[in-house]
């Protein structure tokens, strides 16, 4: 939801960059000691041709985690300024 919000510009990421896990995947049991991850589907963008596979969802100001939410506020606070 992130990448696609920020993709359209309808919200400003604040944070760290994602894992970039965008691929849903099923595991499939080969053997008792094997088992066989498999992508199910694929996310592609309308706006961007692509996701964030791989890559992660970046942020459009980066913080880190703690300091994330008062990243935000001073943003919000400069921008209604």
């Amino acid at each position: 939801m992130a990448y696609t919000l920020q993709a359209h510009g309808r919200a400003v990421l604040v944070g760290e960059t994602t894992h970039g896990g965008a691929h849903p995947t099923a595991r499939h049991t080969v053997t008792e000691h094997i088992t066989v991850t498999v992508p199910t589907a694929r996310t592609i963008s309308t706006v961007t041709g692509t996701n964030w596979e791989g890559v992660g969802v970046v942020p459009d100001l980066a913080a880190t985690s703690e300091q994330a939410l008062a990243t935000a506020h001073k943003d919000a606070l400069r921008r209604a300024a």
